[in-house]
C-alpha cells in the first residue's frame, strides 16, 4: 500500500531508523570492513564479499553483541593463524579504520533533511532508533560536515535511541517499545520509517505501522519486505512531495 495524506493526519509520532535510510552509508561500512580486513588480515577482500559476510553472519548470530562478534567472525574466516580474538581491541582497530569515512564520506539521503525539518513544523515528535552507536552517531553530528551543516539531528529529533541504549537489537523490538514509552505514545500514534528487513521486523513486533524505504544494501531482502511493510516508497523525495505542501 502506498503511503498518504490522510494515513499522517492520523498519526502524532514519526520514528526513523539512522544507517540506510536516514544516512547514505551502507556501502562506505562495507569498504570499512574491507579495509580492516586488509589491514588485520592481510587479505584483499571486495565490499561485495563482505556485504555476503554481514548477512551470514548475520543469519547465524544468536548472541547479544553482533559488532564484536562480527569483527571476530572476519578475522577467523580472513586469517586462521591470528591469536587476536579480543573483540573491544578489534572493534577500536576497527573505529580507527573508520574514522575518516565516518566525518567525510557518510551523508544524508537526498531529502532526507527536508522531510525531517518539515515534519518538525507540522508539530509531529520525531525519534530515531538505530543500531549506530553513540560515539559514531556524534562525529556523524558534530565532526562530519555533510551532515552538520545541513541539519545537526539533536536539533530535531526529540528522542535518539541508539546501539548502547537498548539491549536486544533488530528484530527485536525493543527500542520501538522504548521510544514509544519515552515519548508517551500508543503504538496507533506512530509511523515507522525503515530500510532493512530487520527493521521492518523490529516495527512490526513492536505493533507499529511500518514505511520501508529501502536501500542498496537491504535489496537482498526486498522480496520479504514487502510482504510485511504497511507502506513502500521508493524513496524520500516520494515522502517529500507527499509532505510538502501540507500545513
Amino acid at each position: 500500500m502506498r503511503l498518504n495524506e490522510n494515513i499522517l493526519k492520523h498519526k502524532k509520532v514519526i520514528l526513523f531508523d539512522l544507517d540506510g535510510t536516514i544516512l547514505d552509508d551502507s556501502n562506505i561500512w562495507d569498504e570499512i570492513y574491507a579495509e580492516f580486513v586488509r589491514q588485520e588480515c592481510k587479505v584483499e577482500v571486495s565490499t561485495k564479499q563482505i556485504l555476503e559476510d554481514w548477512y551470514e553472519h548475520l543469519e547465524k548470530f544468536k548472541g547479544t553483541d553482533f559488532y564484536k562478534s562480527y569483527v571476530i567472525y572476519l578475522v577467523r574466516k580472513y586469517d586462521s593463524k591470528t591469536l587476536d580474538f579480543d573483540a573491544d581491541n578489534l572493534r577500536k582497530k576497527l573505529y580507527i579504520i573508520a574514522e575518516k569515512y565516518v566525518c567525510e564520506k557518510v551523508k544524508y539521503k537526498d531529502f532526507a533533511p527536508e522531510v525531517i525539518k518539515k515534519l518538525k513544523d507540522l508539530n509531529y515528535l520525531l525519534g530515531i532508533g538505530s543500531i549506530s552507536d553513540k560515539e559514531t552517531f556524534n562525529k556523524y553530528n558534530y565532526l562530519n560536515k555533510n551532515i552538520s551543516e545541513k541539519m545537526n539531528m539533536f536539533e530535531y529529533f526529540d528522542e535518539i535511541l541508539l546501539y548502547d541504549d537498548v539491549q536486544n537489537k533488530k528484530p527485536n523490538p525493543e527500542v520501538y517499545l522504548k521510544l514509544m514509552e519515552k515519548l508517551k505514545v500508543r503504538p496507533e500514534e506512530c509511523l515507522v520509517i525503515e530500510d532493512s528487513l530487520s527493521g521492518v521486523q523490529a516495527a512490526k513486533n513492536a505493533k507499529l505501522e511500518v514505511v520501508n524505504i529501502p536501500d542498496m544494501g537491504s535489496l537482498k531482502n526486498q522480496d520479504e519486505i514487502d510482504k510485511i511493510a504497511d507502506y513502500k516508497l521508493n524513496d524520500m523525495k516520494e515522502f517529500w512531495d507527499l509532505i510538502k505542501d501540507l500545513s
